[in-house]
C-alpha cells in the first residue's frame, strides 16, 4: 500500500533523528533521509506524526532532558548539551513552556518517580535473603549484548496491558516470515523496543516497535522497516509472569535494582526479548536495559 511506503519512509526519519539528537538537523538533510523531495517533506511528515520534524525534534530533546534529569545525577547543563541543546537559556525556556516548570524544580519534585510503591505492589513481592525481591525473577546480570539487526512493525500510542496489540503485531511479522524461502523462521528472536520513557511522554506518542531478528539483506513489506538494536553493556533480567504483571517487572528493576546496584541507565534504548509463552500464558522474557557505572 501506498500509505505503508509513507510511514516505513518516516519511520526512517525518526530512527534516524533518534540515533542523532545531539546534533544539528536540517531540512535538505532529512527530506533526503526519507527520499521525499525536500518541497513537500514537512508536510508530510506533519501528516503523519501531527508534528512538524522541529516540533518532533524538540519534544524529543526535552523527553530525553526529562528522564535523564530524573533517572542520572549529572549536572543539568551537561543534561542540556547531551541533548542537543547549544544554549542553556534556550533549554530552560524550553523545558519551562514544556513542562510548566523549571528543569531543577522539575528534578527535585520527580526524583522519585521510578521508586516502586511497595504496599500497592506487596503481593507481586517475596523476602528473599534479605533483598526485596519479585517472586517471578529468575536472575539478574550484566551482560554484553552484541548489536541486532531487526526487522520491526512500529505503533504509536498507548499499549500498556495491551496483549492483543503485540500479539497481532507479533503474528503479522511471524506470518511474513514464515512466508520466505529461507532459513530465518528457524532462528527467530522476538523483542519489543521501546523508544519513549513511558513516565515522561504523551501517551498518545508512545512509540514501540515489535521486532523479529533478521540478520540477513531481506526485501521488506511496505509496513515494516529495518534497524539495529545497539550492542553494549546492559542489565539483563529473566522473568516469567503473565502479561497484567510485566509493568511490575519493569518497576521492580528500575525502582529496586538499580538504587542499589551501582549502575544507572545509558543513553540507549531498552527492549524486551521473548522467548516462550506457555498454555497458561505465562511468558518467558528478559528486560534489556543499557547502563553505565553510576557517576
Amino acid at each position: 500500500m501506498v500509505e505503508n511506503e509513507y510511514i516505513y519512509r518516516i519511520n526512517r526519519v525518526i530512527d534516524y533523528i533518534e540515533k542523532r539528537l545531539e546534533f544539528d538537523f536540517n531540512l535538505d538533510e532529512l527530506a533526503s533521509v526519507s527520499n521525499f523531495s525536500k518541497f513537500h517533506f514537512a508536510r508530510i511528515f506533519r501528516g503523519i506524526t501531527g508534528e512538524t520534524p522541529f516540533q518532533f525534534i524538540l519534544r524529543q530533546r526535552l523527553e530525553k532532558a526529562a528522564s535523564l534529569l530524573i533517572r542520572g545525577k549529572e549536572p543539568i547543563s551537561a543534561i542540556a548539551y547531551d541533548c542537543g541543546f547549544k544554549s542553556i537559556p534556550v533549554f530552560s525556556k524550553n523545558f519551562k513552556l514544556y513542562f510548566n516548570e523549571s528543569a531543577s524544580l522539575f528534578r527535585r519534585k520527580n526524583s522519585n518517580l521510578n521508586k516502586v510503591n511497595l504496599k500497592t505492589s506487596e503481593y507481586f513481592y517475596a523476602q528473599f535473603d534479605g533483598k526485596i525481591a519479585p517472586e517471578n525473577n529468575e536472575f539478574v546480570e550484566i551482560r554484553d549484548i552484541q548489536k541486532e539487526s531487526v526487522v520491526y512493525i512500529r505503533h504509536v500510542g498507548p499499549y500498556a496491558n495491551n496483549a492483543e496489540l503485540f500479539g497481532r503485531l507479533f503474528n503479522r511479522l511471524f506470518s511474513w516470515a514464515n512466508a520466505l524461502e529461507s532459513n530465518l523462521i528457524l532462528a527467530l528472536k522476538s523483542f519489543i523496543v521501546y523508544h519513549d520513557d513511558l513516565d515522561i511522554a504523551d501517551e498518545n506518542k508512545l512509540r514501540t516497535s515489535v521486532c523479529i531478528s533478521a540478520p540477513e539483506p531481506i526485501k521488506l513489506e511496505s509496513d515494516m522497516g529495518k534497524m539495529i538494536i545497539e550492542g553494549g553493556k546492559y542489565v539483563v533480567a529473566r522473568f516469567k509472569c503473565k502479561p497484567n504483571e510485566i509493568k511490575l517487572s519493569w518497576d521492580w528493576l528500575m525502582g529496586g535494582w538499580f538504587p542499589t546496584s551501582g549502575y544507572q541507565p545509558d543513553d540507549k534504548v531498552c527492549f524486551e526479548q521473548y522467548h516462550e509463552v506457555s498454555v497458561d500464558g505465562v511468558m518467558t522474557f528478559d528486560i534489556c536495559v543499557p547502563v553505565k557505572r553510576l557517576e
